[in-house]
């Protein structure tokens, strides 16, 4: 961390300035272990868990579903003498073969997007951590903050009875927070890899005039301004649409086409789908609500005037003040998949496992989330506030501080009619 400031006199008695800096640069590493897929498991073999250690259940294929007589029954995968996955018939169910039933998935069974997900290490990273069955994969990713502040102030003098004073505050932090591995898997569908940035803006002026011993007037105005950005590992790529998920980035121009984005710094609907495997395994894609805006403006102006009347203090004033709050999410704005054990197990339940499912391609859960026109929704308000008080010195050891204020707030609007 560092910083300074300095201030002084730029005018004898007259203007005055101050300012001051400081920023912070934090590193520091993240422990991370998880269940990650074993390269058997990506070739489609699921004899072993994920150490290579222990045997699974029995995997059955969905292809094979029997509805016959009301007993609805389903086929184990089988092998050849080779141990290699038996030939596939063209309604994809297998022909039973002496060596018996096994659990490898034939590679003309596994979604054409599993393929493409299993074979690059952008997407799920190897095991490095061998004899564990519930984590076969560690990471220490490095989580980064680089924030900067600022303030800048005058203050002026024009006369004995009239002075004024500015004030701009400036604050920016940006955060790397990483999910877990250097891709898109991570420990949870909200734990991506993420970019976000928080800033803060202030402005602020006052004015006070004299008139005389007995009264005086201060008129202030400000802006305030609090907002957040959110970005998750796969923004702008539209990685959905490269591996073929039909219908996930439906914004793949990352512009305003089809009125689905106003923004004009995030890709709505333009990444990888939010995919939860389950069964102890990490998920994969970007987090859910991301990107991510929010944040608000507001706008203030207010008057008071002071009038000393014996032992009265009266003070008449009001303040107005602009709302405004700019939200812009999609819970899962390039779809939402989740997989179980439930159409590689049979039709007891019992066996499958949520990778396989995911090799199949066959999930338990599909939804895509759009807001109608766009993410983007601005909502505003009004506060009104007139007031009038006493300070009343009774004697001088009691002061009655008496008043009343009516703070008129409108009803909120949004920026586009959409509420």
């Amino acid at each position: 961390q560092f910083g300074g400031s300095l201030g002084g006199a730029l005018q004898k008695d007259k203007t005055f300035f101050f300012v001051d800096y400081q920023a912070k640069r934090q590193r520091h590493g993240i422990p991370n272990s998880g269940l990650v897929p074993s390269l058997a498991m990506l070739g489609g073999d699921f004899t072993f868990d994920a150490s290579g250690i222990n045997k699974l259940d029995q995997i059955y294929n969905p292809y094979s579903t029997n509805w016959n007589g009301g007993n609805p029954t389903r086929d184990k995968f089988y092998c050849t003498s080779a141990g290699v996955a038996a030939p596939v018939n063209t309604d994809g169910t297998q022909t039973a073969t002496a060596f018996g039933a096994c659990n490898v998935i034939p590679q003309d069974l596994m979604s054409p997007v599993s393929k493409q997900i299993f074979a690059s290490t952008a997407y799920y990273p190897l095991p490095n951590v061998t004899g564990n069955p519930n984590a076969n994969y560690s990471s220490v990713p490095v989580r980064k903050l680089n924030e900067g502040s600022f303030d800048i102030r005058l203050d002026h003098n024009f006369s004995g009875k009239d002075s004024v004073f500015a004030r701009f505050s400036y604050d920016q932090a940006d955060s790397y927070v990483p999910g877990g591995s250097p891709g898109f898997a991570e420990a949870s569908g909200f734990a991506s890899n993420q970019l976000i940035a928080n800033h803060g803006r202030n402005v602020a002026i006052s004015e006070t005039h004299i008139f005389n011993d007995h009264n005086i007037n201060q008129f202030s105005a400000g802006f305030n301004r609090i907002f957040n950005h959110i970005k998750s590992h796969g923004d702008r790529s539209c990685e959905s649409a490269k591996l073929g998920i039909a219908g996930a980035n439906i914004n793949s121009f990352c512009g305003n086409s089809g009125g689905i984005s106003q923004s004009t710094k995030d890709c709505v609907s333009c990444g990888m789908t939010s995919t939860l495997v389950g069964g102890g395994f990490w998920a994969l894609g970007d987090r859910g609500f991301a990107p991510f805006q929010g944040g608000t403006n507001v706008f203030s102006i207010a008057d008071s005037f002071d009038m000393i009347r014996g032992h009265h203090n009266i003070r008449i004033g009001g303040s107005i003040r602009a709302n405004q709050m700019n939200v812009e999410t999609n819970a899962f704005q390039d779809g939402f998949f989740v997989f179980t054990n439930f159409w590689s197990a049979n039709t007891d339940f019992l066996g499958g496992n949520n990778m396989a499912d995911f090799a199949l391609g066959l999930t338990s859960l599909a939804i895509h989330d759009q807001t109608f026109k766009g993410a983007t929704t601005g909502r505003r308000w009004k506060l009104f506030r007139p007031f009038i008080q006493d300070d009343w010195r009774i004697t001088n050891n009691l002061t009655l501080n008496i008043g009343v204020a009516w703070a008129l707030v409108t009803p909120i609007t949004e920026a586009h009619n959409r509420q």
